[in-house]
């Protein structure tokens, strides 16, 4: 086949290619995904060179791990497309939407993200206070730093207020213990009484929750016991047959399978072999024992449940 431009290039007449570069500025919101990528691409590369000095000798640069540098490279150059390109990028959000997003659903994508990594840190550091206010108690005759732990947790809860949330179970830890450590009887009666109405939020019908929960269960059970699967769908098979008949497409399907393989951070118990498999048929023996040990699992699975 010719597939090249200059085997072709008398028959059409092509022109000379030309190349022209243009230099774009970000956006703001372009720029700050891009320092993201940047500072996660920045971040694999330094842990690869503490490993390496770590050791005391040069880590060898196989396909697996120049696959974990070039991909992180890969996301770079994707974010200077759009903030949706790559498995980088806003993957999540493409399921819902079949167009490009604009800078501002971006913008607010991106707020959503950082709003529940800002709930989770001050989550973790919440946790992390009371135990150290518990540390006190038990070691201190005194519980003036345990007083000072848990109010600095409620000043923490207003400054994140607008754009964090505090879980209600530790807001309730934090006051009923502040109830129990304030001397004051007026700031005591406080801390108890916002203890008490967030243990009452808590508790609401629980019940009712609980029947829900049972009836989705029972749905996702029958749902999930009568679905047929991929299992029994054999097209594959016919797909592989009709690629094998041409040797270029084989070769080419062997080598993306090969490189997808070094590329991913895992694929289980085959990794090994989709590295070294040569040919067509030997996928198919991989294929066919992956898909039997699911559908054995799958079996195991529904007549447990």
């Amino acid at each position: 086949w010719r597939t090249r431009k200059q085997d072709v290039l008398q028959d059409l007449d092509l022109p000379e290619q030309t190349d022209t570069i243009t230099y774009l500025d970000f956006s703001p919101v372009e720029s700050h995904f891009y320092k993201g990528q940047h500072e996660a691409c920045e971040a694999t590369v330094r842990d690869f060179l503490r490993k390496s000095r770590k050791r005391k000798r040069t880590v060898e640069l196989n396909a697996r791990n120049g696959a974990k540098l070039l991909h992180k490279l890969l996301a770079l150059r994707q974010a200077c497309c759009h903030p949706q390109v790559g498995s980088a990028g806003l993957r999540v959000l493409q399921r819902n939407t079949s167009h490009a997003m604009t800078m501002p659903e971006v913008l607010d994508a991106l707020v959503q993200k950082a709003s529940l990594e800002c709930e989770e840190s001050l989550r973790l550091l919440v946790s992390a206070r009371s135990a150290l206010a518990g540390l006190h108690l038990v070691a201190e005759a005194t519980t003036k730093e345990a007083v000072a732990l848990y109010e600095g947790t409620l000043r923490l809860e207003k400054e994140c207020l607008g754009f964090a949330r505090l879980d209600k179970q530790l807001q309730l830890h934090t006051y009923y213990n502040l109830g129990l450590l304030k001397k004051d009887e007026a700031q005591r009666t406080s801390f108890l009484s916002t203890a008490d109405r967030l243990r009452n939020e808590l508790m609401v019908d629980p019940r009712r929750r609980r029947s829900a929960e049972v009836r989705e269960y029972q749905r996702a059970k029958k749902e999930f016991q009568s679905h047929p699967g991929a299992d029994d769908q054999m097209w594959w098979r016919d797909a592989l047959a009709i690629l094998a008949e041409d040797h270029q497409c084989a070769e080419d399907l062997m080598n993306r399978v090969v490189a997808a393989a070094a590329e991913a951070t895992s694929v289980g118990r085959y990794e090994s072999v989709l590295r070294h498999i040569e040919n067509i048929n030997q996928l198919e023996k991989v294929l066919s024992q992956a898909i039997e040990n699911r559908r054995k699992t799958r079996a195991k699975l529904v007549a447990e449940i």
